[in-house]
Formats: C-alpha cells, sequence, structure tokens
C-alpha cells in the first residue's frame, strides 16, 4: 500500500511539472528593421521590437527622435521554432485603452512582422520586413 502512495504521489508530481512547464513555454526576442510599410507607403525607419513577458515594445529610431510604444499582450499564439525561425506567432494587444494585433511569421520573402493599432476607430497597419531575430 505504501509503495501505491509512493506511485500516485509520484504520479501527481510529473503530472503538476508538466502543466507548469507548458505554461512557460513562452519566449522572448528582438526583432530589427530598417522600413516599413504603412498604407502602400514605404517607409525608411529603423525599428526594434521586443517581446518580453507579456509586453511587446516597439521603438522607432531615427536621427531626429526617438519614440517608444508600449502594448500589453492579452492573449498569444505561438507556433515558433526558435531553432529555425520558421512558424506563426500572434498577439492581441491594448494599450492606452486602444486594441491592436501582432503577428510574426516566416514567409517565402523572409520574416514579416505585421502591427495593427485601431485607435478612434481607425485601423493603422504597419508591416515590417525583419532584418534579425535575436532570442532573449
Amino acid at each position: 500500500m505504501k509503495k501505491y502512495i509512493q506511485y500516485i504521489v509520484f504520479v501527481i508530481t510529473i503530472i503538476c511539472f508538466q502543466q507548469v512547464s507548458a505554461q512557460t513555454n513562452s519566449f522572448d526576442y528582438m526583432l530589427s528593421s530598417n522600413s516599413l510599410m504603412m498604407q502602400d507607403q514605404h517607409i525608411a525607419i529603423n525599428s526594434i521590437i521586443t517581446k518580453t513577458g507579456n509586453m511587446l515594445i516597439w521603438n522607432q529610431l531615427s536621427n531626429e527622435a526617438h519614440n517608444s510604444t508600449e502594448f500589453q499582450i492579452m492573449n498569444s499564439s505561438e507556433q515558433w521554432d526558435i531553432t529555425t525561425s520558421t512558424g506563426t506567432i500572434s498577439y492581441n494587444l491594448t494599450f492606452d485603452e486602444n486594441q491592436g494585433s501582432f503577428t510574426l511569421e516566416n514567409t517565402e520573402s523572409g520574416i514579416i512582422a505585421t502591427l495593427s493599432i485601431t485607435t478612434d476607430s481607425q485601423q493603422k497597419t504597419y508591416t515590417f520586413s525583419i532584418l534579425t531575430i535575436n532570442y532573449l
């Protein structure tokens, strides 16, 4: 009977460990881009997009200014292989009481990030061609 109880405790411990591991499989990364597309316009601007924890931060860098926008990740779907940088990542975002979404995907033409922001009932979509991805 004692061995049976030890076995049950062991199985429960393994199940709990697997559930904790499954909940923490999210990863952090930093993307860099030197241009973006917005409303069919090509804009030359350096951008760094960093995902840490449940935050996504978009830093825009130019000779004149540095602008940073922070988004909170509300929901996520991460089907991404960090060894090959392939797959798809999707987030639903909030910031300053506004909504947004972010998608990262590896396409035939390279890694593409799309950030859509809805403010005052207007949606703006920014598409980035990613030059580098660094896992943090």
